[in-house]
């Protein structure tokens, strides 16, 4: 059974030195990293990383030979070029250095079980990722958490398929997540988005006030689910296994829907 670590708290700060204690020995092997944000438009948090995960990790990780990415939405107007004022440039430059943009990245073709996508070339087997994401409802799979993050390393061209409907949403989260397999997540869950996964798609703020991490993204979405139905009506009445992506990604033996909740 999956552990996930959680702390009603609104200081991302102290709540990632914590986890960073926890998971020391595993880290300090680490010679790769590659931190990948949750950046889908211009949009700030939260339907954007907030900076100060972003800085407090990059911190602890000064040492190592670390990159940084993103794949912002394709109908996004930042789909091309991630603006030099971005928040989330502005403190990896602080660290010298940048935010790469996955759309512009030359891709491979990668198969999975039941689909073939094209994915960004990050170079997956080799590489110590970092997901970043932030919790929020979702029009099109329910919830964006962190399985549903995967899809910024979709090529351009998927990633229209995939809004067109002409590929499977559920499928295709459950598919890159079998490719793309960060080794650890942090969700920032202290504002959380409602009604949809943006702004500018009709979403609401809510405050909720936690910050969740750990290294099953199946046993995180299933613990974010439970967190989400104090703010959101729509989810208040589902299980996880009545979320298609959250199925399919345990019958693929990606993580388990069950799971411990370790308070730190």
């Amino acid at each position: 059974m999956s552990e996930v670590y959680y702390r009603r708290t609104n200081d991302r700060k102290s709540f990632i030195e914590r986890i960073l204690q926890v998971f020391s020995s595993k880290f300090q092997n680490w010679d790769n990293v590659v931190f990948y944000l949750n950046i889908c438009s211009n949009e700030p948090y939260p339907s954007t990383t907030h900076p100060e995960v972003l800085s407090k990790l990059l911190s602890f990780f000064r040492d190592k030979n670390v990159m940084i990415v993103a794949g912002p939405s394709v109908d996004s107007v930042i789909r091309e070029e991630i603006p030099s004022s971005h928040p989330l440039r502005l403190v990896a430059k602080r660290f010298g250095l940048d935010v790469r943009n996955l759309n512009l990245m030359k891709t491979s073709k990668v198969k999975g079980k039941n689909m073939t996508l094209r994915l960004a070339n990050v170079g997956f087997d080799d590489k110590n990722i970092i997901s970043l994401t932030v919790l929020r409802e979702h029009k099109l799979c329910k919830l964006s958490c962190a399985l549903e993050n995967q899809l910024g390393f979709l090529s351009v061209k998927d990633k229209f398929l995939l809004y067109a409907r002409v590929k499977d949403f559920h499928h295709t989260i459950a598919e890159v997540n079998l490719i793309v397999k960060p080794k650890f997540f942090v969700v920032d869950a202290i504002e959380v988005l409602i009604g949809a996964q943006e702004r500018r798609y009709g979403g609401k703020a809510r405050t909720l006030g936690y910050m969740v991490a750990g290294e099953d993204p199946v046993a995180i979405d299933s613990f974010c689910l439970e967190l989400m139905k104090d703010v959101s009506t729509k989810l208040s009445v589902l299980k996880p296994s009545e979320i298609k992506y959250l199925r399919l990604a345990e019958e693929l033996g990606i993580g388990s829907t069950r799971y411990v909740a370790v308070e730190v």
